[in-house]
């Protein structure tokens, strides 16, 4: 796949399920096996209330990328999610979300997505200290570890690092 395979297009409050699934599916491949079955099952049950008031919110953006081949068009295949934040954030945007499905990955969408929806803006954003690839990813496009950290007990003691650009 190269960038001429996807498009980009806005979420809107309908595409709450389209988001939805992208976000449990990219979850759950990023997660299965690091992270308790109980707190996944958790994160996919409270999901889709979660993502439908997210994208009603004012301040809250989101974007698709879908999947432009004949044989599969208008599939989506990853997302990301900012909102912007208030004077006390470490940066004026938050990227919430980005997941593109494994079978998508490394093939221009996720840097597509990350772009479009950030620019150059100053940003930051969470990610797992053990998903070194997605570190990678965010450490080309100008992120980097601030050494705020946290720690989420419940999904198995997994570790946090902020990420700023």
């Amino acid at each position: 796949m190269t960038r001429r395979d996807f498009n980009l297009q806005v979420a809107l409050e309908t595409d709450a399920e389209f988001l939805v699934d992208l976000y449990l599916k990219g979850w759950r491949e990023t997660y299965t096996g690091e992270i308790p079955e109980a707190a996944i099952a958790e994160v996919a049950s409270e999901a889709p209330q979660r993502w439908r008031t997210w994208l009603a919110a004012e301040e809250s953006r989101a974007w698709f990328a879908v999947d432009a081949r004949p044989d599969n068009a208008g599939q989506p295949i990853g997302f990301i999610a900012v909102e912007a934040q208030g004077p006390h954030a470490p940066k004026p945007l938050y990227v919430t979300a980005l997941y593109v499905l494994a079978a998508h990955q490394g093939r221009g969408a996720g840097s597509a997505l990350l772009e479009h929806a950030t620019g150059d803006a100053p940003c930051y954003l969470r990610v797992s200290q053990r998903n070194e690839r997605a570190i990678s990813f965010y450490e080309r496009h100008g992120f980097r570890a601030d050494g705020d950290t946290r720690v989420i007990p419940e999904w198995g003691g997994i570790v946090d690092l902020r990420m700023v650009r």
